[in-house]
């Protein structure tokens, strides 16, 4: 069996310092742990009963609405290109 090698409350700010930022080398660096441990500990958290759903689905509606935003950005980019590049038909 393997130890919990990170108390209970490191493993809360590091996963509190992880939903703030989304930046695991930051997160790793403040706490002087390696970047894979942040992701461990992070998976861990995500795969434990006491994680509520309501929170699996706030964090899945904002990562949707990060995409939703990226995918506006994109073509938005796409239409101004093409106005600055017309296609010739030959």
């Amino acid at each position: 069996m393997s130890q919990n090698k990170y108390s209970p409350e490191l493993r809360a700010q590091v996963i509190k310092d992880f939903e703030q930022t989304s930046d695991a080398k930051l997160v790793a660096a403040r706490h002087s742990i390696p970047e894979h441990a942040v992701y461990r500990i992070r998976r861990e958290q995500l795969a434990s009963p006491g994680l509520s759903k309501d929170k699996k689905i706030r964090e899945l509606s904002q990562e949707l609405q990060k995409k939703d935003l990226e995918v506006r950005i994109l073509r938005e980019l796409l239409k101004k290109t093409y106005q600055v590049m017309p296609i010739d038909s030959n």
